[in-house]
């Protein structure tokens, strides 16, 4: 999506468009555990699936992931010994029908990846929907670029500025170094390593039209 910003700058500055870049996973990421039948660490996949146990009224509920090697499983403690009416209906509904949305919220949810003894393998593939900037033309000078996602897919903002701009990622750097990027979202200008919050970017056309005029071409980092 491509939005006009009216007087967002200075004529002098030229004129500057709005776009979205929007970070769409395409699996939930993996995670890697001991498996007891490898008997070594291996990554394990969600199956998208839960498990709901109940005894005397309480329920237990796991998350099934699946050893990518042997396809042993493994389950992810949800909830131990609660009542369903703590769960909420809804919440409890989704869980017994492996509803494919609260399956990945909690495949995505690194803070109880973490906690299981667990840790991320991956960060799980991910694709980018939104219109390569340098393609506004010559009039637009600046691109005020919004990324966002629905997921914190905890990608590494080099990799997706190298991937949408077409460009390597010491061209990236370069264009950080120059403040021809600079981090308006989050406040403070801090250039984040991973992509955590939502971001706002203003990108310098001019310097990134120079820089491909320049340089010879690169494959971009993915």
């Amino acid at each position: 999506m491509v939005t006009m910003m009216g007087n967002d700058a200075p004529a002098a500055e030229g004129t500057v468009r709005r776009i979205d870049w929007i970070l769409k996973p395409l699996a939930p990421p993996r995670v890697r555990r001991l498996c007891p039948r490898c008997d070594q660490k291996r990554s394990f996949e969600c199956s998208g699936k839960f498990r709901v146990n109940g005894h005397q009224g309480k329920v237990d509920v796991w998350l099934i992931y699946k050893c990518v090697d042997c396809d042993d499983t493994w389950k992810l403690t949800l909830f131990t010994r609660v009542s369903p009416k703590s769960i909420g209906s809804e919440l409890y509904a989704k869980l017994q029908h492996n509803d494919f949305d609260a399956a990945w919220r909690c495949a995505f949810d690194v803070g109880l990846i973490n906690r299981s003894g667990a840790e991320l393998a991956d960060h799980g593939e991910y694709e980018i929907i939104g219109p390569d900037p340098s393609m506004l033309g010559d009039d637009v000078a600046r691109a005020r670029i919004r990324i966002a996602f629905e997921f914190p897919l905890y990608a590494r903002l080099e990799a997706v500025m190298s991937r949408q701009l077409n460009v390597s990622r010491r061209v990236v750097e370069r264009l950080f170094t120059t403040a021809a990027i600079v981090v308006e979202e989050p406040r403070g200008g801090v250039i984040p390593k991973k992509l955590v919050h939502e971001t706002t970017l203003l990108l310098d056309l001019r310097a990134l039209r120079a820089l491909r005029g320049t340089q010879q071409p690169e494959a971009p980092d993915l």
